[in-house]
């Protein structure tokens, strides 16, 4: 088992992930070989194994699942279970809404996937509880654009636009969320529904500091 430890300890989850099959096949309801094996899997490309196993580590630790669960959140998007996805995502939110878990922090996302687009990296983040009044569900950061050629807003010389719109530190988004146009119109359309709290969502862009709120 410390062979294996060490391993992942070090970075070599591939290792790691090979040589704690044995003993956990010794012992596999063993939290302290479940974890480290699962999160080896998860870290060198073994993501249903990976799943399985945090999911078995769980059904040990169901009073205290927000470490877990977080990481099955990953590997649901990661393989495309998005029904596994949802009812994660939902039973997040319930239990910061509810005050079970006092580490979720409403006001900070956390990352649930990461993929590279050229050059540069596409971060995935989900909010235990919508964010802001535009009730953001989820936000992709995206690589570093050309700031300074984005669209000048209406009213705004293009000297003043250039000063809002060039931060070298800003990154652009995109935010799947909630405003007060589309839930205008949702609820005309969809009186029974908006008044049950349902929301209709759209994917808005920002790609420059100035096309923020």
């Amino acid at each position: 088992m410390q062979k294996g430890m060490d391993e992942l300890t070090h970075g070599d989850s591939a290792a790691a992930y090979a040589d704690l099959r044995s003993i956990l096949a010794k012992y596999p309801t063993d939290l302290a070989l479940l974890r480290p094996r699962a999160a080896a899997g998860m870290a060198s490309g073994h993501d249903a194994d990976a799943l399985s196993l945090f999911r078995q580590a769980l059904a040990q630790r169901p009073s205290d699942p927000w470490r877990l669960r977080l990481a099955a959140i990953v590997l649901e998007a990661r393989l495309g279970r998005w029904n596994e996805f949802d009812r994660d995502v939902e039973a997040l939110r319930v239990a910061k809404k509810n005050g079970m878990d006092h580490g979720l922090d409403g006001s900070s996302g956390f990352v649930i996937d990461e993929f590279n687009i050229g050059t540069g990296k596409v971060q995935g983040v989900i909010y235990p509880q919508q964010l802001s009044r535009y009730h953001t569900l989820c936000r992709f950061s995206l690589p570093q654009q050309a700031e300074l050629n984005a669209p000048t807003p209406a009213g705004a010389t293009s000297s003043t636009s250039s000063a809002r719109c060039h931060n070298p530190d800003f990154q652009p988004y995109m935010d799947v969320e909630s405003d007060d146009v589309d839930q205008a119109a949702f609820k005309k359309a969809n009186p029974d529904k908006a008044a049950k709290g349902e929301r209709s969502y759209s994917l808005d862009s920002y790609p420059a500091p100035c096309s923020q709120r």
